[in-house]
């Protein structure tokens, strides 16, 4: 029961990010993202995983986004 609450409670939660998204922005981020990732070498961005500051980012109970930054072409759109 707890599995199929949580299943529940994360779909309405992915709808609400794709709401919240689209609002934010028209552009097509999922065609984009999907294009992008088919590109994506195995275990890419390994070493971000691996790093302490993401671990931390992840492992918080606050609400905060990880904002990646870096000059066009160096790969970010790579990491998804």
């Amino acid at each position: 029961m707890a599995s199929r609450l949580s299943d529940l409670h994360d779909g309405l939660e992915r709808e609400d990010r794709n709401k919240i998204l689209q609002w934010i922005s028209t552009t097509p981020y999922s065609l984009h993202h999907q294009a992008v990732r088919k590109d994506r070498l195995l275990d890419s961005g390994d070493w971000m995983l691996r790093n302490a500051r993401f671990k931390e980012w992840m492992e918080s109970s606050s609400s905060a986004t990880l904002w990646l930054h870096g000059i066009p072409g160096s790969g970010k759109s790579k990491l998804a």
